[in-house]
């Protein structure tokens, strides 16, 4: 199994691109998880405090249990990944059953505490104004969020998180790809012969 990271800012577009590695490989043997849904449980604060978080913080996700998941996976166990509900910054009582596949894509931001457990490392880069206007899009429609309160979080913790990490995302990654482009298209070949490669090694260590 192999785990592929895909990784960026919000709004980059990381799900286009996962969903189309899928359309590649073949739904049968593939599975896209979210680090989003590994977000802590904050039904315990108050809605004010709730708004107040940096999700965008490593520290707001339950890196421990994402770990244990992905090396269970990797054992050919079976998981139930958490579910979250993004109006409310809380867990619900829900998960969904992952089986081990052939090919893993996780769509999360980049950090070296989940890099590291990947075998690819994938940075989809992007405008930071075509950005926003794509998670204001996905928030609005997806997660049940206000105009309002995605532009307050985008300026008090999104922006300066990405601006923190822009680089150092570039510098872990072993494929960068750029998803300017208004109508999602974007070149997944680069990431298709990145794998071939981590194959071609694993295949000579086993």
């Amino acid at each position: 199994m192999k785990i592929i990271l895909i990784g960026g800012k919000s709004g980059s577009g990381k799900s286009t691109v996962c969903n189309k590695l899928v359309e590649h490989y073949g739904k049968d043997k593939c599975e896209i998880l979210s680090l989003d849904s590994y977000y802590h449980d904050f039904s315990s604060m108050d809605m004010e405090a709730r708004n107040k978080i940096n999700f965008d913080d490593i520290a707001s996700i339950e890196t421990e249990l994402f770990r244990r998941q992905m090396v269970a996976l990797k054992k050919g166990e079976t998981i139930h990944i958490p579910q979250y509900d993004f109006a409310t910054h809380t867990r619900t009582n829900e998960t969904r059953k992952v089986e081990p596949k052939e090919y893993v894509f996780i769509d999360t931001i980049f950090d070296d505490e989940i890099a590291d457990l990947c075998h690819v490392r994938v940075c989809v880069d992007t405008d930071s104004a075509l950005a926003l206007l794509r998670r204001l899009e996905r928030d609005v429609k997806e997660r049940g969020r206000t105009y309002e309160s995605v532009i307050e979080q985008y300026k008090a913790t999104v922006l300066p998180a990405q601006l923190l990490r822009g680089e150092s995302a570039k510098e872990l990654a072993d494929v960068v790809i750029n998803n300017n482009s208004q109508n999602f298209t974007v070149d997944i070949l680069p990431i298709i012969e990145a794998i071939m490669r981590e194959e071609d090694v694993m295949g000579v260590i086993e």
